[in-house]
This record gives C-alpha cells, structure tokens and sequence, in this order.
C-alpha cells in the first residue's frame, strides 16, 4: 500500500525552496531548478553613469576663447585616480581685463609688464627672421598702454587699469608668439615662461578652422566698433591683427593647417587687445556673428 502511494505521488513534487522533483521509472529522484523568480533581494549596485568633474585647477591667467576652446576639445588621459593640479602658479586674482580692485589690477599691471620683457627679448633673438620694424611698433603701443594703466589705477579706476593692461599683454603676447613661430624652443624666454609656445608640427583642419574663427568674430567685432568710436591705438591693433588673419586664411586655403593655425592665433591676441582697449575707453564691443567656416576677409 505504501510502495503504491508512493509511487503515485513521485510523478511531481515541488520542493520548499521552489524546486520541481521528477521520479524516474527506478524512482531514483533528480532535483532541477525552476524559473520561479528568486526572493532574494539583488545586492549588485545598478550600472551608473559618473558625471563629469570639471577640473579644479584654475584657468591659466592668459586664458581666452582659445584656451577654453582648447580646454573643451581635449581628450582627458582615462584613469579611475582623481588628479589634483600639481601647479605652483597662483591663480589670477580677477577675471582677465575685468579686477576691479587695486591688487587685481595691480596684478594684471605686472603679467603685461611681464609678456612685454619677453616680448623683447625674443623679438630681438629673431632679428630679421620676423618684420622687426613692425612688432616694435606694436611693442611701443603694448608700453603706452601699461603707463595709462598705471595711471589709471593710481587714480583708483581698478577696471580700466585692468582692461588697458590686459589690452597691453594681448598686444605683447601677439608679437611673442610671432617671434617664437621663427625661434621654437630656442626662443630666450622659453624656459622662463610659465607657458611658453611650443610649436606644433601636427594640425587638423578643424583645429585651424576653429582658431580663425576666433580671430575673425574679435576682428570684425573691433572693427564694427572703431566706426563709430576712434581710436588710434586699437585701429593699430585690430589692422595687424587683419593683417595677420589674411596670412592665415591663405595658408588655410592652401592646406597649411599648422601655418594656418599659428597666424590665427596671433593674430587673435592682436584682435583681443584691440577689444580690451576699446572696453577700456568705455566702448561697448558686441560679439560678431558666429561662423562654423572661416570667412575671406
């Protein structure tokens, strides 16, 4: 009686832990597991998207659209170890061209003052590699603009101080960085600068394209600007700078990326300083319109 039972009840048995039993013909029984869902609650963390950190070193002082464009164009080494800036470089006190107090603009007195003795000393190392004559004149502008500066902030304008020496550090960053395309790493200052130019033998088109355009939308915007507000010191910049802009759209036409590149760049500081001036002389500068292309002037 209880073989028979047994045998009537082995067809299937459901175990406690959720578990189908078959008997077989021997009524040896093999244990498979079901599909049933399991209680357990799941401890494995869910896939997560980590957001992403801005760095917290500080832009460097001389740092307009190029460097934020730079900034945002590049491509982070991958590391799961959070680095920390090493720099030693205090940061800038104000925004650049905008202290307006007597250390803020005190500080962007003495960075111009700065780029101006570099300025010099590579401009002199290049001799005749570069338009000597020229850059001179745009140095001797740079130095008018440092004494109004100091004026200025004597006078307890800290913004304007800001703005002229910015103006003047623009209008001297442009003539070093012409000097240092001819120099390189043999430029003078190169080991004295807290960011010195280093030529680059590699540049894409859209890298290129990105630098004229910058250069471009502060031209024409200077310009538009100068119409209706004379100033003497910032045509002087913003016609080298257009100068300048046409060497770089021809190397760009003609495939010389890396040509192209480095004009523009100089020439935007030129085009930047011409900005900064007329701000200075309480003009309003509006941006011009944004191109994806860089247009012939």
């Amino acid at each position: 009686m209880l073989k028979r039972l047994v045998l009537a009840l082995a067809t299937t048995i459901v175990g406690a832990a959720g578990i189908v039993v078959a008997a077989s013909a021997a009524g040896v029984f093999a244990a498979t597991p079901t599909a049933t869902p399991s209680t357990t609650p799941n401890t494995t963390a869910p896939a997560t998207t980590s957001p992403t950190t801005a760095s917290s070193a500080p832009e460097p002082c001389p740092g307009g659209k190029r460097e934020r464009d730079a900034a945002s164009s590049a491509t982070p080494a991958a590391s799961s170890t959070p680095t920390t800036s090493s720099s030693s470089a205090a940061p800038c006190p104000e925004p650049r061209g905008e202290a307006n107090t007597a250390n803020g603009a005190s500080a962007e007195i003495a960075q111009a003052q700065s780029a101006i003795a570099f300025a010099k000393q590579d401009l002199a190392a290049a001799g005749s590699k570069v338009d000597s004559a020229g850059l001179s004149g745009l140095l001797s502008t740079a130095s008018g603009l440092i004494a109004d500066a100091q004026s200025a902030s004597s006078s307890g304008n800290y913004q304007k101080a800001s703005q002229l020496a910015a103006a003047a550090r623009e209008a001297a960053n442009g003539v070093l960085d012409q000097a240092d395309d001819v120099l390189g790493t043999s430029a003078p200052s190169f080991t004295s600068r807290p960011q010195p130019r280093t030529a680059s033998t590699t540049t894409t088109q859209d890298e290129a394209a990105r630098e004229l355009v910058h250069a471009y939308e502060d031209i024409v915007a200077g310009h538009t600007a100068l119409a209706t507000s004379a100033n003497s010191s910032a045509s002087t910049l913003n016609n080298a700078a257009e100068a300048l802009y046409k060497s770089a759209y021809s190397a760009y036409q003609a495939g010389n990326y890396v040509a192209a590149r480095q004009s523009a760049h100089d020439a935007h500081h030129l085009a930047e300083g011409a900005v900064h001036l007329l701000r200075a002389n309480g003009v309003t500068v509006s941006p011009a319109a944004a191109s994806v292309q860089p247009p012939p002037f």
